[in-house]
């Protein structure tokens, strides 16, 4: 949904469009034979900080249509994670997702996906030439925990630094999708759906009960108590009780947890996602 306040210039949708219509020219240029990210050996001043860096990296500088190198506009935050052969991430005002394939210090981006919404002129303005430079891409280096990617001439035009992970605290939070065993989902009844953290204990509603127990965290693991909930039988929203149902057992596979920006994940013991929440102001 578009914020009615703001409005997309005429230029920038056209950039976007011509942005998910590109193809990955670079990508002629990387073998079949694709090498994994995590078998990468990077500089030794790295300390074995890689591509696959769990934490994932957070934009610094990016250049501009000039070629000057600008800071990331305040009060946004541009991201990206790379998960195996697949890479997403925040770019100031969308998410966005994409693949990648990477041989040595080359790497290949495709061309991104991403959602819709509006931003200010300024925000949109960075984004589209964020996703611009992500898309011509050609190679990179990590120098002392810095991930820099530089384009077909070997100039730098993305530089990020590891995305440190914020320490979880009292405040609630609304599900934004939780994994039935097969993939992230989400529908009506998951906007009702909200935690609570406070003292060592969490509750909250899952559409119809109310829930709550106790957890202990260290570092980034979490673990959580046998689940305590009221007994009511909802029937609407439709699939009310089943998403509740699906919602407690994704619950019940955290094993850890990560902050990035107004999002909370949860993950299992393999690290993969499990609950996915947004923060409620």
């Amino acid at each position: 949904m578009y914020d009615s306040q703001y409005y997309i210039p005429g230029w920038i949708v056209t950039g976007f469009f011509i942005l998910v219509s590109m193809t990955a020219c670079n990508s002629a240029q990387i073998t079949t034979d694709r090498t994994t990210a995590d078998e990468v050996t990077v500089n030794k001043n790295s300390e074995k900080v890689t591509l696959l860096n769990k934490d994932g990296w957070k934009l610094i500088t990016l250049v501009n249509e000039q070629g000057v190198p600008e800071t990331v506009l305040p009060e946004t935050a541009i991201t990206l994670l790379f998960e195996d052969v697949r890479l997403a991430g925040r770019s100031g005002c969308n998410n966005y997702f994409s693949s990648y394939r990477v041989e040595g210090s080359r790497l290949a981006i495709e061309k991104a996906g991403l959602t819709m919404m509006a931003c200010h002129e300024a925000v949109m303005k960075q984004e589209y030439n964020y996703l611009t430079l992500l898309s011509k891409v050609a190679g990179y280096q990590i120098i002392e925990k810095q991930l820099q990617l530089l384009d077909n001439a070997g100039k730098i035009t993305l530089v990020f630094v590891v995305d440190e992970p914020a320490q979880l605290s009292v405040g609630t939070w609304q599900l934004n999708a939780f994994n039935t065993g097969n993939a992230l989902m989400s529908n009506l009844v998951t906007d009702r759906i909200n935690i609570t953290f406070a003292e060592g204990k969490l509750k909250g509603f899952a559409g119809c009960n109310l829930y709550s127990t106790k957890y202990n965290i260290s570092e980034d693991k979490i673990s959580l108590s046998p689940m305590q909930t009221t007994h009511n039988n909802c029937d609407f929203p439709n699939s009310v009780m089943e998403t509740e149902q699906g919602y407690f057992a994704a619950l019940e596979r955290t094993a850890s947890y990560k902050i990035k920006g107004n999002q909370l994940t949860f993950f299992d013991q393999k690290g993969t996602r499990v609950v996915v929440y947004n923060k409620l102001k």
